[in-house]
């Protein structure tokens, strides 16, 4: 019964994929944490002895393997004193604040222990996988419902295509969605092959083809025009080559069973591939010019990511950093996207371009080995060559687009990965014999068997931490709180205050949500000095606290730095220098116009309008609202009106360089 219940925790999870894909959070994300924790566990406890020895043998091998993205991510988030290895980011802080602490290799702590969260979940839902389908009937359910949720996400893709939902029209989520659909494409050729075997082997026994093939055979056609029609509705031509590499490695492990195709016989599969590709990229040129993560993007995604990919360090910045390091390197004409246009361009900047050729390695390595032992396997071939294929088409798509990431996709290519493992090796005596390794029943069930039980509860263990760490912070964090940039807005998001200090103080590393704390004490910035004295000491006090938390673990964090500028100056907060705050706002986001007028206000004061720097600031600033965003004029003109005369004589001379007109409608009072 507990083996059932994992079973069905798997399809269950299978099955909400599509719903996952459109109402998909991190407290969901946790929530799935949880599960498969309980699915971990629950496999560690009442796993038969005989399928623990097989699963122990299929995951050994690889163990180190899938543990070292982990590793290389705590190595990220381990507090190190070389500044070779520290990001630069931790120093400009340090000397901001004019306080000495160590920094490490992530830009993000936070983010890279979500992402450790993440990976974690993956391993689980492959182990789960693994130790389900070892069975070969729970194999064809999970086969054939994978198929028919990436159908699902397929179907909703084209219907976005032509009916653009309000809200869901996001770059990341419909690559991820093109992504599963070059997933759902394998899987129906693989549930084709399978049911044409199917019904081969009835034939043999029977004499006589039965109608259920046929309809397996006409449910994976459909299934395939469906993923197919998806695939091409998607920007990304690559895509399809991805589809293509991919339903190509299994056909060929198909074709070669069938045919007995010898070394010549597979030296012209080999050469019809290379003649495909080259035709692909002869219609589809790469720019010369282009970073290798970025060959196959779309040019207008590129901007931002090639400036960030100049920077790229050996170690990284930090899993999950690339969309808190996107504002530092965005440009006021780029596109307003934080995503990584590529998975391979987002894992080349946050875990270093070394990690990213060993990680193509590895694949590479985990596709051959996969598609070998397809054609040595017995009837269900299909199961390994499907992973071959799919692994194989996911690394092309990585460096097409970012549809790897996100919690859908992840969780897919984690069952088809278990799925092809658990079914790459056949489990017959005679197999056994072949092998010439056998394994005494007696140790089946003592040394292996107790170290996998107990391996995968210490799993079970880490992933309820993960879980309970990201749900308890998640319940208390309702929505994602703004810099308020006036004092209607800083008075509602005060009342979100108490809920928003019990989530970062839950989370605790995670200086989002601390950034996000201080937010709601942004009233202060509204009212005098004298007044909130008196009052609210306490807030103060509370507010640099949650400031200096949020810098500690988000360094990058320009509106934290921003806040922190316009407190200092307000209170005069003897232990800081607002002007050096105020450049790191400048440093950390030149191009995030939601911060453009509170910045301008701060930049106007007496004593930073005589500051060189911030003087060559602000004009790049006013230069953006006048000639690019016109949106913003009417808080430069409040700016202009509540400036001092220094700050007046600055904007006067600003302005007049770059539009002479809308000076003179803002002397006028004129909106």
């Amino acid at each position: 019964m507990p083996v059932i219940a994992v079973f069905t925790i798997l399809i269950s999870l299978i099955v909400i994929t599509p719903v996952l894909a459109i109402v998909g959070s991190l407290f969901l994300e946790g929530f799935v944490l949880a599960i498969a924790a309980t699915a971990i566990a629950l496999v560690a406890l009442a796993l038969h002895k005989g399928d623990a020895h097989r699963l122990t043998t299929l995951l050994k091998p690889i163990t180190p393997f899938l543990l070292l993205p982990c590793v290389w991510m705590l190595f990220q988030v381990v507090p190190v004193a070389s500044q070779w290895l520290a990001h630069p980011a931790w120093m400009s802080a340090s000397a901001a604040l004019g306080k000495p602490f160590l920094g490490t290799v992530s830009l993000d702590i936070g983010a890279t222990l979500l992402c450790i969260a993440r990976y974690s979940l993956m391993l689980a839902i492959a182990v789960v996988t693994t130790a389900t389908a070892l069975d070969r009937q729970r194999a064809e359910v999970i086969l054939f419902l994978l198929t028919t949720a990436a159908v699902l996400i397929a179907a909703g893709l084209i219907g976005l295509s032509y009916f653009p939902a309000s809200g869901f029209d996001l770059i990341a989520e419909r690559a991820q969605m093109a992504t599963i659909a070059v997933i759902g494409a394998i899987l129906s050729c693989a549930t084709a092959i399978r049911a044409y075997e199917s019904n081969e082997m009835q034939r043999v026994r029977s004499r006589k083809s039965s109608g259920q093939p046929a309809y397996a055979i006409a449910f994976s056609i459909a299934s395939f025009a469906i993923c197919l029609l998806a695939i091409m509705t998607a920007p990304d031509s690559a895509l399809l080559l991805a589809a293509a590499c991919g339903g190509g490695v299994l056909i060929s492990v198909t074709a070669i069973r069938r045919l007995r195709l010898g070394p010549w016989g597979r030296s012209g599969i080999v050469a019809a591939a290379i003649v495909g590709l080259i035709g692909f990229f002869a219609a589809n040129p790469i720019a010369r010019d282009a970073d290798l993560t970025l060959a196959l993007a779309g040019p207008s995604q590129t901007p931002t990511a090639e400036r960030i990919l100049a920077d790229a360090r050996w170690a990284g910045t930090g899993a999950g950093t690339f969309r808190v390091l996107s504002p530092i390197y965005r440009d006021a004409k780029d596109a307003d996207s934080y995503a990584a246009p590529t998975a391979a361009a987002a894992i080349a900047v946050e875990m270093g371009r070394p990690f990213l050729w060993a990680l193509v390695i590895l694949a590479l390595i985990s596709a051959w080995m996969l598609f070998k032992r397809a054609l040595t396997r017995g009837r269900d071939y299909f199961y390994a060559g499907a992973g071959a294929g799919c692994i194989v088409a996911i690394l092309i798509s990585s460096f097409a687009s970012a549809g790897a990431f996100g919690l859908v996709t992840p969780l897919f290519i984690s069952v088809v990965c278990g799925l092809a493992l658990a079914q790459s090796k056949s489990w017959s005596n005679s197999d056994q014999a072949t092998s010439g390794v056998k394994i005494p029943s007696e140790m089946r069930g003592s040394q292996a068997d107790r170290g996998l039980r107990i391996g995968l509860l210490a799993f079970a263990s880490i992933l309820a931490v993960q879980a309970t760490w990201i749900i308890l912070a998640e319940y208390y964090h309702q929505h994602r709180i703004h810099l308020p940039v006036d004092p209607q807005a800083s008075r509602i998001a005060n009342h979100e205050h108490e809920g928003a200090r019990r989530a970062a103080a839950l989370a605790m590393f995670r200086g989002d949500l601390w950034a996000e704390t201080a937010f709601t004490h942004s009233d202060l910035l509204w009212k005098e000095p004298t007044t909130a004295s008196e009052v609210n000491e306490n807030a103060r006090k509370e507010c640099k606290m949650d400031i200096e938390r949020a810098l500690r673990y988000s360094p990058h964090r320009g509106d934290v730095w921003l806040m922190l500028a316009a407190m200092a100056d307000r209170y005069n907060w003897q232990e800081y220098q607002p002007n050096a705050l105020l450049k790191m706002s400048y440093f950390t986001a030149p191009s995030e116009l939601s911060l453009f007028p509170l910045r301008i206000k701060a930049s106007l004061r007496p004593r930073a309008i005589q500051d060189p720097e911030i003087q060559d600031m602000i004009r790049r600033d006013i230069r953006v609202i006048v000639t690019k965003s016109p949106a913003l004029k009417p808080a430069l003109a409040t700016a202009y009106r509540a400036s001092s005369v220094e700050g007046k004589a600055f904007l006067d001379h600003t302005i007049s360089e770059i539009d002479p007109v809308y000076l003179a409608v803002i002397r006028a009072g004129l909106r």
